[in-house]
């Protein structure tokens, strides 16, 4: 995907303590049975402080990331099932449990997709991250600048501003795919940053409508609504079988560019239970960006981090 122009999060939340902690859990099929050998992913959402690795689980299913640095944000993790489809928990800070139920047919394919992210502090330095499915086994990442890792999320520094096209191969036993974006390093405007709203449906109880809003005319969308569903449409509406909070993800492509964003949805009657809920909208001209907060719950102080220091 292309460089992130920002990234921008409202906290109307309680201040956290900030030790590491060990985010764990178990793998099972839909008999209750533990997976074995089953790749688990853990990232935040925290660009001042960003986060991820990942693991397999032992013969018993389980899987355990230890000396997580906790943050304000939380944490995604995140696994995929028999059908390649995205299935992700959501971890609060100085919490640590995250199970799946997932099927187990073994799948023969695989697709490579990555995103990437500047460092807050040097935008010469980009971080990958790997996003691909189909459990690869090995990576080959080429940066564009006659560099190259087989790390599964490295991070590479640049020598100067520009665009890059960067590929990743991966690869397993099974198969064998490739990806690759032009990046753009350094001070660059992107192509395209993923964004969206939801509304609940009047109408149907537990329903939301997804609203699409990202910007640089993305061509496809993939939306992942936190419950084991998901969808290809650009405004998607769900209907949950029962309240609560689920970690929605949308990740964009379009010419030359991906991104991907989560937030997290409240379903249910009587508003949030938390009391509030943060949102914001923005419009976008050349490199002057406007921001309207949104958020419901009355709330009195506002955070606002814009992703570049």
């Amino acid at each position: 995907m292309i460089k992130k122009l920002l990234s921008l999060t409202i906290l109307i939340i309680a201040t956290l303590g900030l030790s590491a902690q060990t985010i764990s859990g178990t793998v099972t099929d839909l008999n209750g049975a533990a997976i074995a050998n089953q790749q688990v992913h853990i990232m935040n959402n925290d660009s001042m402080n960003p986060y991820s690795s990942s693991t397999y689980t032992t013969g018993s299913g389980a899987y355990s990331f230890a000396n997580v640095p906790s943050s304000s944000m939380g944490f995604m993790v995140y696994t995929y099932d028999c059908q390649q489809n995205f299935q992700s928990v959501y971890v609060a800070s100085n919490t640590g449990t995250a199970n799946f139920t997932i099927c187990t047919s073994n799948p023969t394919g695989c697709s490579a997709m990555f995103i990437d992210n500047p460092d807050t502090l040097n935008p010469l330095v980009i971080n990958f991250m790997d996003l691909s499915t189909g459990n690869p086994t090995s990576w080959a990442w080429f940066f564009g600048d006659g560099t190259a890792s087989s790390m599964q999320n490295p991070t590479h520094t640049y020598a100067s501003n520009g665009s890059y096209s960067v590929s990743l191969v991966i690869s397993s036993a099974l198969c064998t795919d490739s990806i690759s974006f032009t990046i753009y390093v350094g001070n660059n405007i992107p192509s395209c940053m993923a964004a969206f709203y939801y509304v609940p449906d009047s109408n149907i109880t537990n329903s939301i409508d997804f609203f699409d809003a990202s910007v640089g005319g993305p061509t496809s969308w993939s939306w992942d609504f936190g419950d084991g569903s998901t969808a290809s449409t650009q405004n998607p509406s769900h209907n949950y079988a029962t309240q609560g909070m689920y970690t929605v993800t949308l990740l964009i492509a379009g010419t030359n560019c991906s991104d991907l964003i989560t937030q997290m949805v409240y379903v249910g009657t009587g508003g949030n239970p938390s009391g509030c809920q943060s949102s914001f909208s923005l419009s976008v001209q050349g490199l002057n960006t406007t921001f309207t907060d949104a958020s419901t719950g009355a709330p009195t102080g506002w955070t606002w981090n814009f992703g570049d220091g």
